[in-house]
């Protein structure tokens, strides 16, 4: 059976005792400690030990990194950092989870250096839980760059092995009982992935069914009828995500008779721009946005990748395409039939799109503005160095 191992990182003379009270620690809890000088690390002969013990890394699940008042041998392949300041960039490049201690005396003396880092005094500042000076600020930024990543950025002082044994048992209890909560959550998911499906399953059987009872009622037109029903519902379907999608705060109006008689031509997005007063804009990545005067949406998604917009993008076309088969008076039905829903959705008081709506619109536009000064700032530099050469 395999089981979590966890690797302990921190410089070794210093901290011996602490690692080795962390061993027994952690077999009980049914988990494999790594520690280096324990031979629990492959010493790759064809690599350096310090790659090696980055390496075993990659066969980690948990990482212990401790801080005290040594900085340590310095990395092999960047001499910047020591070889604790590389396992922990290993393991936060591998996304294994991390719990960081630091020896209350340094945590103490790293307030002080907070107060002065910017002082021309920072150097001549003697710290007492640091054993050589001259690698103080180093081991401040190491702590600096911890608790400054983005995310698993915590960290706890410690005096005795017997605080991160305390600390490291109430946070594994709370990482499995999010682990039991996340598998619970999980469990409902399938079960209402199961009920949609069946709730598909069981709607398509009775589509068909009515089809067929349709079929042996009326043999000639019912074809033509069930065609034309699932032509309104693909029509229906375009125009409600049409109306749903940062639209219903974007425009003042619901321009239902502008779609009903703009003319259906070209891409999707065109006839929309059209028909709501709105226009195609670039910007230099060549995104392309719907802009009508007080807000646009995009009309490709940046968090997407370009297989998943250019199947979107097909389907759009796709259900615009049969829209296009539609009568003015069949589309002027479609519409209407939408009227109570997008009523719905502008007077709902939870409906916070028009706000989403113009954060939306200030980001772009303050990157459109952007856009505009960068040209124009190179166009001023050709011709600047136009009339700066020789002979101009």
């Amino acid at each position: 059976m395999a089981i979590p191992r966890v690797f302990i990182s921190s410089t070794c003379y210093d901290l011996s005792e602490v690692r080795d009270s962390l061993v027994d620690f952690i077999r009980s809890f049914g988990f494999e400690p790594v520690l280096s000088e324990n031979g629990d690390v492959f010493y790759n002969p064809d690599i350096h030990t310090h790659d090696s013990c980055l390496k075993e890394i990659d066969n980690c699940q948990l990482f212990i990194l401790i801080i005290g008042g040594r900085f340590g041998g310095s990395y092999v392949a960047d001499t910047k950092k020591s070889i604790v300041n590389a396992e922990y960039n290993a393991a936060i490049e591998k996304q294994i989870p991390v719990f960081t201690f630091v020896k209350s005396n340094v945590h103490s003396d790293h307030h002080v250096y907070l107060k002065n880092k910017t002082s021309s005094t920072l150097k001549k500042i003697v710290f007492p839980s640091i054993e050589n000076n001259s690698f103080a600020e180093k081991i401040f930024s190491f702590i600096d760059e911890v608790r400054s990543a983005p995310v698993n950025n915590g960290f706890f002082p410690f005096d005795f092995a017997r605080d991160i044994t305390s600390l490291l048992r109430k946070q594994w209890a709370g990482m499995y009982f999010d682990f039991l909560q996340d598998r619970a959550s999980s469990n409902e998911f399938k079960v209402t992935t199961n009920l949609l499906k069946n709730i598909s399953v069981a709607g398509e059987k009775v589509e068909e069914l009515i089809k067929k009872l349709y079929r042996h009622v009326d043999e000639d037109g019912a074809d033509e009828v069930i065609g034309g029903v699932e032509k309104r519902a693909v029509a229906k379907e375009f125009f409600k995500n049409f109306f749903g999608d940062f639209i219903i705060s974007a425009i003042d109006k619901d321009c239902f008779e502008e779609l009903v008689a703009t003319s259906r031509e070209g891409l999707w997005y065109e006839y929309l721009a059209k028909a709501t007063g709105g226009k195609i804009e670039y910007d230099n990545d060549g995104d392309k946005y719907i802009m009508w005067n007080t807000c646009g949406i995009g009309v490709d998604n940046p968090d997407h990748s370009a297989a998943e917009l250019n199947k979107l993008s097909c389907e759009k076309q796709e259900r615009f395409e049969v829209v296009k088969q539609l009568s003015k008076s069949e589309l002027r039905g479609i519409l209407n039939d939408l009227k109570p829903c997008i009523a719905a959705m502008r007077s709902s008081e939870d409906d916070h799109l028009f706000e989403n709506t113009v954060k939306l619109y200030k980001m772009w536009s303050v990157k459109f503005e952007h856009d505009q000064l960068s040209r124009k700032k190179k166009i001023l530099d050709r011709e600047l160095n136009d009339k700066k050469r020789p002979g101009s």
